[in-house]
């Protein structure tokens, strides 16, 4: 049996005013921990601390999403 696992990505990348666009993807739409929704979206970030305070590192979260953090071609 293959399984399918629930992914989330996040690739950030920093502008020289400092702020930092994220490319977002995930598999998993609707929080339910298995393949069930594929979206993408895009989202910014005011400087690094607050990069890191909403997308943190790469993971494993709660409910078994692989989380891939990426900030300047750098996995965190």
């Amino acid at each position: 049996m293959i399984m399918e696992i629930a992914y989330s990505n996040f690739f950030g990348f920093t502008k020289t005013d400092g702020s930092i666009v994220i490319y977002c993807s995930t598999n998993d739409n609707l929080d339910h921990g298995v393949p069930s929704e594929f979206a993408e979206w895009t989202s910014t970030a005011k400087d690094r601390a607050q990069f890191d305070k909403f997308y943190g590192k790469s993971r494993t979260g709660c409910i078994g999403t692989v989380v891939t953090v990426t900030l300047d071609g750098k996995t965190l």
